[in-house]
């Protein structure tokens, strides 16, 4: 088990530790953040690897805040499509108390509908798999 002053060198990435179940082992004061990036940037490189979504939800469930939550979501739904109905349904439902209703009722409809538009994703959402363009317009000069 590594120690906190080990925190940042090289080689001692305690995200990539694993238990016997394939969950996500770390000390308790290793800071959850990095391990949201880590597992956001494995989400947008490889997306339809699910254990990454289900790693990713679940952990920003255990964090409670509505917005990485509802994107983690969302990228999950993105990546499913019509597929993963019951994994969908579950992470939803034990998503749903820390979910603002506007974001509920719009995976609940992507839920019913069987399919994603991730065109009606508000702008905020934390997602990295919506097909919109990102960043801001650059303004051509002379």
């Amino acid at each position: 088990m590594p120690l906190q002053e080990d925190l940042g060198q090289p080689g001692m990435e305690p995200i990539f530790w694993q238990g016997a179940n394939h969950e996500l082992l770390a000390p308790d004061w290793y800071p959850i953040a990095p391990m949201i990036e880590h597992l956001t940037y494995s989400v947008a490189r490889t997306p339809a690897d699910l254990t990454a979504h289900t790693r990713r939800v679940l952990l920003c469930l255990s964090q409670q805040e509505p917005a990485p939550l509802f994107g983690s979501l969302a990228d999950l739904f993105i990546a499913l499509g019509d597929r993963g109905g019951a994994l969908r349904q579950r992470l939803f439902n034990l998503a749903r108390p820390w979910l603002p209703d506007p974001q509920a009722r719009l995976l609940a409809a992507w839920l019913d509908q069987g399919y994603v538009d991730d065109r009606a994703l508000p702008d905020d959402t934390h997602t990295v798999l919506a097909a919109r363009p990102r960043g801001r317009a650059l303004t051509l000069t002379d």
